[in-house]
């Protein structure tokens, strides 16, 4: 009894501090000894993203100061830019095998480094960074990118310590909320820059970069968020699926009474209310069973082709969702499945094609999407990067890793203006440990639906805690027969998805889906300067 009593502290232990099998274990010793520890989420995110890493002894250093050339080579490194071969030497000081050379260089062609600010064009790429300079990088950063007007609008005590040529470029920056003063109110102009301090600076900026396009599926019971709708750039409705008649041949179905994705009664209230006129509005069509898709794929499918588009115009649709999961790469189904969507995008004319997509990273990949001509044929590709959980041991359904990992691979073929991160945001994934099973007992693995995860949230005495290797939340309860282990979704882990996707510069996000997406998730996105 002691010895698995101790096994099951250590479990508990390993998962309350952020252990993980999926994630990379990214944890920085250093940060929970300070007040620096209120910005995990801040530092975490840009370690995940790249953007600011950590050193080789497991330390963050929050409190150090940042150079000159550090600060430039994370600001380029956010904006996520291809840098090209640049033989320019623009300082006398940064030569052309400097590390930062090329970072620098890129700021110098974007006017975000203005070479004539410096004396004598000596660059000094190591000397420490004040937040005034930073504030002037930030500033022509955002007037180029963002078109924004000089304004001079300045209320800090010490605004007269502000030189003048940079009162225009601090109003920017503070006036969007990227740099605040202290506590007394005072700006610090000269004061030098942590890298605590850069790490939140350039999540603020994050935020308010790249729009995001937001859509969400309308499937099964979502007439309860139908409201929801009309804040959405799109929405796309399951209401299709594939089958087999009696006769044994595949046919489109649209309103089948068996199936789940059928069209629905009073469907007339949610197309057509004249609040969602806005929203662009998409029939998915659906099927994840393997054979019957090999059937169609291998089978002559114009008429299914044909009897979609004729559904799209009769009522209207901006578009089709395919949704085919589960496709192997087995006769010649990888080809016939872009041969599908060929035909009926050409069928569809100036109607919208999207496809989903499984990433090429999850467990038991299906290979039968080619990327790169799925990329070229349709005018939206949905990454549906989640489902990585192993139910044999404790893992995350969309750790952060992963995710970026996914994104990554995907742009290598899709371009970025088309594609669109999946959030899987209904469902979370549970283990249940019964006290009295041995100790090689494996634990009992559930999907809870996210209602019911809130709702023990509520009921259950338990502790929940921001799992940052894979950022998402993890919450620990137990009872008299069970120890409970539950990994969901909330604000922080979609905050942290929404700020992946911006910094990768994709279409959007589509959240699967519309009825029980709960109250901090909908209001992060509403928060989140989406678009």
């Amino acid at each position: 009894m002691i010895k698995k009593g101790l096994i099951s502290i250590i479990l508990f232990v390993f998962i309350l501090n952020c252990s993980t099998v999926y994630g990379k274990g990214l944890q920085f010793r250093d940060i929970e000894e300070s007040w620096a520890t209120e910005y995990k989420f801040e530092i975490y995110q840009l370690s995940h993203l790249g953007i600011i890493k950590g050193y080789e002894d497991n330390q963050f250093k929050p409190f150090k100061e940042i150079t000159r050339e550090e600060f430039i080579k994370a600001l380029i490194s956010l904006l996520n830019v291809n840098l090209k071969q640049n033989n320019n030497q623009t300082f006398k000081d940064v030569s052309l095998d400097r590390w930062s050379h090329q970072y620098i260089e890129h700021a110098v062609s974007k006017g975000i480094i203005v070479p004539t600010d410096y004396f004598n064009r000596y660059f000094q790429p190591n000397k420490k960074i004040t937040r005034q300079e930073m504030a002037v990088i930030l500033g022509r950063l955002l007037k180029n990118i963002r078109q924004i007007k000089k304004v001079n609008t300045i209320n800090f005590n010490d605004k007269d310590k502000i030189d003048n040529w940079a009162i225009s470029y601090v109003s920017i920056v503070t006036n969007l909320g990227l740099i605040k003063g202290d506590n007394s109110g005072n700006f610090n102009p000269q004061k030098t820059l942590t890298r605590l301090e850069t790490a939140i600076v350039l999540n603020r900026l994050l935020k308010i970069l790249n729009p995001l396009e937001v859509s969400a599926f309308y499937a099964i019971k979502s007439y309860g968020q139908a409201d929801k709708i009309r804040n959405l750039d799109q929405v796309v409705f399951g209401w299709s699926s594939i089958t087999e008649d009696n006769n044994g041949n595949v046919k489109f179905t649209f309103q089948d009474s068996s199936s789940v994705y059928r069209l629905p009664e009073g469907y007339e209230e949610v197309i057509y209310n004249k609040y969602n006129n806005k929203t662009e509005k998409l029939l998915m069509v659906f099927e994840n069973n393997t054979k019957l898709l090999n059937k169609l794929l291998n089978d002559n499918y114009r008429e299914v082709v044909e009897d979609i588009s004729e559904v799209v115009k009769e009522y209207n649709f901006d578009g089709i969702t395919i949704d085919f999961e589960g496709i192997r790469d087995r006769e010649y189904n990888k080809e016939n499945f872009i041969n599908f969507l060929d035909m009926l995008d050409k069928e569809l004319k100036d109607k919208k094609l999207s496809v989903a997509v499984p990433p090429r990273n999850v467990n038991n990949y299906y290979d039968g999407y080619d990327f790169k001509r799925i990329g070229l044929i349709a005018d939206e590709v949905i990454l549906m990067a989640y489902d990585y959980q192993d139910k044999d041991f404790l893992s995350a359904t969309a750790p952060m890793d992963k995710i970026v990992e996914a994104i990554r691979d995907a742009l290598i073929e899709i371009p970025k203006e088309k594609l669109v991160l999946g959030l899987q945001v209904v469902e979370g994934v549970q283990w249940r440990y019964r006290k009295e099973n041995n100790e090689a007992d494996k634990p009992l693995y559930y999907q809870p639906s996210i209602d019911k995860v809130y709702k023990s949230l509520k009921e259950k005495n338990g502790n929940v805690e921001f799992n940052y290797s894979f950022m998402m939340p993890v919450f620990v309860y137990e009872d008299e027969q069970e120890k409970n282990i539950i990994i969901y979704e909330n604000e922080s882990s979609v905050k942290s998805k929404i700020l992946a996707a911006k910094y990768f510069g994709i279409k959007g996000i589509a959240l699967w889906r519309l009825g029980i997406i709960q109250k901090d998730i909908w209001n992060v996105i509403k928060s989140n300067n989406i678009n």
